[in-house]
């Protein structure tokens, strides 16, 4: 909790997200609490081993229907890239075959193949604190 002259408290919501690599985004549902400001939201992939982060860049988010405001019963989307990755095969064969989502920006470049988990963290940047980090599966 903030005390007195401290940051400000990041806003507080409930989310649900889903990602899905044949629909090209990441639907993120806003189920209730504060409403979150396009300007003032960093998006924080991170996925591997050893751990890749990166930050999405926000001109590939939309917040549906306000485009600058995500309030409970709003959607925002944040887009990939649909492309192939390459995959090692049993007899060490390299192939472009693997299903990936591509995410790329000025502060990210990284892929997360379908089934593999990653995690999806949004910032609030006026408080610099964790409004929402969830595990997810990348779906076919």
């Amino acid at each position: 909790a903030a005390t007195m002259g401290s940051q400000d408290a990041a806003p507080q919501a409930t989310f649900s997200a889903e990602a899905s690599r044949t629909d090209g985004h990441i639907s993120l549902n806003h189920l209730g609490g504060d409403i979150l400001t396009k300007g003032n939201t960093k998006i924080e992939i991170a996925s591997g081993t050893p751990l890749i982060t990166g930050y999405v860049n926000m001109s590939n988010v939309t917040f549906a229907p306000e485009s600058n405001y995500l309030r409970p019963g709003d959607v925002a989307y944040i887009e990939f890239e649909i492309s192939l990755g390459y995959r090692q095969d049993e007899y060490g064969n390299w192939t472009k075959d693997l299903p990936i989502a591509d995410f790329n920006g000025n502060e990210i470049d990284h892929t997360v193949p379908v089934g593999t988990p990653f995690r999806l963290t949004i910032i609030d940047t006026v408080s610099g604190q964790t409004v929402y980090s969830k595990q997810l599966p990348m779906n076919p």
